[in-house]
């Protein structure tokens, strides 16, 4: 079965509008761009396919944090306080996610597909306050190819 047809079945299949936004930019990046493979496509669709729309929005705020929480009313700001953490950085950015689905979602995309970095590992640390910027860079350049493609 070829990527148009794959695609299409998924797009048909799905009714999350997130994924089938999602499988139709990967579509139509793999039509127009000369630098992708068959097999890179054929796993961009699989963890789309596989990921609820939560790891795509986290996954869609992680590509540029300051501007996300800049949009949002500045939810965590620049820091200045003393001290903060990861997991208060998520609760603040994300209100209306309870703590284990943050985590959750943060585990799948950091110990199991790779595509973020640098969270689970500090997620409880105390660190010194620098707010929404202990979030930039932590997508991987499997992440940042992976949001490229599917935005």
């Amino acid at each position: 079965m070829d990527i148009f047809e794959q695609t299409a079945r998924k797009i048909v299949m799905t009714r999350q509008k997130t994924k089938r936004i999602a499988f139709r930019h990967i579509l139509s990046n793999a039509i127009l761009s000369s630098d992708v493979s068959y097999d890179e496509v054929e796993e961009f669709l699989s963890l789309v396919e596989r990921f609820r729309e939560e790891h795509i929005f986290l996954l869609s705020i992680l590509q540029n944090p300051v501007k996300y929480d800049e949009e949002t009313g500045n939810r965590v700001g620049k820091g200045g306080g003393i001290a903060t953490s990861i997991s208060q950085i998520m609760r603040q950015l994300l209100p209306d996610w309870t703590e284990n689905l943050i985590l959750e979602v943060v585990t799948v995309l950091e110990n199991n597909e790779r595509l973020i970095q640098n969270i689970t590992s500090r997620y409880n640390t105390m660190l010194t306050d620098q707010g929404i910027n202990h979030l930039v860079n932590t997508l991987t350049p499997k992440g940042i190819r992976f949001v490229e493609f599917i935005s």
